[in-house]
């Protein structure tokens, strides 16, 4: 009886080491490639823009000073830097085209497009969308965690 228990267990051992390095490898191989998104999650550096081209908005008292915020027309970037924690947790940036859509609502809009998460101490950038005006856009800052907005950043009044 041990015998043929140790038969079959030899021969299962055998069918695993081989079959399995060859598994892995075909799992590895046919995974998709990584999505080549213009607005990346991670901050990146970038190169110095003309002062002309800065736009410095202003984000009124809702999240307090702790958050300062500059566009940046021509490249269509806009940076949010967080000088302190925001008292909101799991705060995302949405970019909606007009300020119509979801005007003083609590909810985001059909058409909020999510540029990325608010997170941290630091300057994040974002990548506004190609398709849309900057003039009537907005920036919604929107608490996951409470299911509510933070605050609404006019874009394009400023222009």
């Amino acid at each position: 009886m041990i015998r043929a228990l140790r038969r079959r267990h030899r021969r299962v051992t055998l069918a695993l080491a081989v079959c399995l390095p060859i598994a892995l490898v075909t799992a590895l191989a046919s995974r998709p490639a990584e999505p080549l998104d213009d607005n990346a999650f991670a901050d990146r550096s970038e190169p110095d823009r003309p002062a002309s081209d800065r736009n410095t908005l202003d984000l009124g008292s809702s999240p307090g000073p702790n958050v300062s915020s500059t566009l940046w027309a021509s490249e269509r970037i806009v940076e949010l830097t967080t000088r302190a924690a925001i008292d909101h947790p799991d705060v995302l940036v949405y970019w909606i085209p007009s300020a119509g859509s979801g005007a003083g609502s609590a909810a985001l809009p059909a058409d909020a497009r999510l540029l990325g998460p608010l997170g941290g101490v630091g300057t994040r950038r974002f990548r506004l969308p190609p398709d849309g005006q900057l003039a009537g856009s907005r920036l919604i800052l929107f608490s996951l965690g409470h299911g509510t907005r933070v605050t609404t950043i006019p874009l394009g009044e400023r222009l």
